[in-house]
């Protein structure tokens, strides 16, 4: 009988385990909303009804330093932290704050991806070849993004393989980091 029992729990567990995990978007690809524009970027998801973007918040002023972000039905804001300063900026998504930064002061190949509690450097593969990123170490697994054509900063995949650590916003937070630091200001 308390075999039987344990048995029912684990199974219990694993079908919990399993629904949310499915009810969990994850980031796949992201792509350039407009052919000759890169003021907005659409994220895909393993969801194809799921909304996600960035998008430039003042697009008319030509200000690259604020962006807007839409996950499903959450609204967040990446931003550069100093006005003056490219090597920081922010990534804000339902309380979360993330940072990202140069790793050596204008060198826009590596970058620390933080949360406050870990810590990841993302960089390019080949240095000033901005085509593909990935995480230095794999403490928290692996995550690439990489052009989809080769020398064609409009289409982008994503290979994310983090442990369930890492939250969206640090994921997002990546992404973001690579589109815009690989794309040119048009």
């Amino acid at each position: 009988m308390i075999y039987r029992s344990k048995i029912y729990i684990t199974l219990l567990f694993l079908l919990l385990s399993i629904g949310f995990r499915a009810n969990a978007q994850y980031l796949i690809g992201v792509g350039a909303h407009y052919d000759d524009s890169f003021r907005e970027w659409n994220l895909a998801t393993d969801d194809e009804d799921f909304e996600a973007s960035f998008k430039q918040r003042w697009q008319m002023q030509n200000n690259w330093l604020e962006w807007d972000l839409i996950w499903g039905n959450e609204n967040g804001a990446v931003k550069q932290k100093w006005k003056n300063d490219p090597n920081q900026w922010e990534l804000r998504l339902n309380g979360e704050i993330v940072t990202m930064k140069t790793h050596w002061n204008n060198d826009f190949n590596e970058w620390l991806i933080s949360d406050g509690r870990h810590e990841l450097i993302l960089e390019t593969r080949y240095t000033g070849q901005p085509d593909e990123w990935l995480l230095k170490k794999n403490t928290y697994g692996t995550f690439s993004v990489s052009m989809y054509y080769e020398n064609d900063a409009r289409d982008w995949v994503v290979k994310d393989n983090l442990n369930d650590d890492i939250s969206k916003a640090m994921r997002l937070a990546m992404a973001f980091t690579v589109v815009y630091q690989s794309s040119p200001k048009k």
